[in-house]
Order: C-alpha cells, then structure tokens, then sequence
C-alpha cells in the first residue's frame, strides 16, 4: 500500500478529497462535491437496505448499536462546542462560525440517526438519569 503521509492533524476525508484533486488536477471543491454526493447517496441506499457496497472502496452496513453510540456522543459533542461557543470572546467571528458549523454538522448526524432508530430509549449521554422531584411529599407514611 502506498504511504499516503497524512497529517495528524486533517481528517481523512479532508486529506482524501486533497489527494485526489492534486492526482488529477482538480479543484478540492469539485472533488469535495462527488465524495459528498456519493456518501449522501450511499446513506439514503442504507436506509431501504441497511447496506451498500461501493466498488473498489468497501461495504457500509447500518448497525443500530453504533447509530446509538454515535448518537450518545454527536449530543456530548454539541453541548461541548456550546459551552466553547457561550465562551468565546465577542468579537472572535472565525472561531465562532467554526463552532457554530461543528454543531450544524453534529446536529445531521442526530437527525439522520433519528430517521432510522428510536432515540427517545437511548441512555443519557452521561449515564445520568434525570433526578426525580423528592419535594413533592412522600406517597407513604414511614411513621
């Protein structure tokens, strides 16, 4: 296999879409389009068939327990980047739209988990259950 020399710091697909458009001499946004597009395609396959196999890159299943462990940490995710938004400094657009993209691209990946799976079961992220209201009375009498 060829040694691709990724940076630690890209994600794969951004070192990919990078790759491929150098080797043929194409702008990273064409490139960036197709791979989206064919993604986009090959996840509303697996909706009606919870499989699709793309040639020459590997076969994608739909597994409900990873959809309910991605799902658990896109919603820790976007707490974080709103904490990180609600302490930004005022005027420091760049790391606000970057934020505010992160919680947009986290928030797909919720919606489209919740169009193949029952979220309202799923645990809370934190293994926290909600704190029941003891200051309503007790039912019984413990005298």
């Amino acid at each position: 296999m060829e040694n691709l020399n990724k940076p630690i710091s890209l994600a794969i697909k951004d070192f990919l879409i990078r790759k491929i458009a150098i080797k043929y001499m194409r702008p990273e946004e064409d490139i960036h389009k197709i791979i989206m597009n064919s993604f986009e395609e090959a996840n509303k396959a697996t909706a009606s068939a919870n499989e699709v196999e793309i040639s020459g890159f590997g076969k994608f299943m739909f597994s409900e327990n990873k959809a309910k462990k991605i799902y658990r940490k896109m919603l820790l995710c976007i707490n974080k980047y709103n904490r990180d938004l609600a302490n930004t400094q005022p005027g420091d657009s760049k790391n606000q739209n970057k934020l505010l993209k992160k919680i947009a691209s986290a928030q797909e990946v919720i919606n489209f988990i919740k169009t193949r799976i029952d979220v309202e079961h799923i645990p809370n992220p934190r293994g926290v259950e909600k704190s029941l209201d003891t200051t309503q009375g007790s039912e019984g009498n413990d005298s």
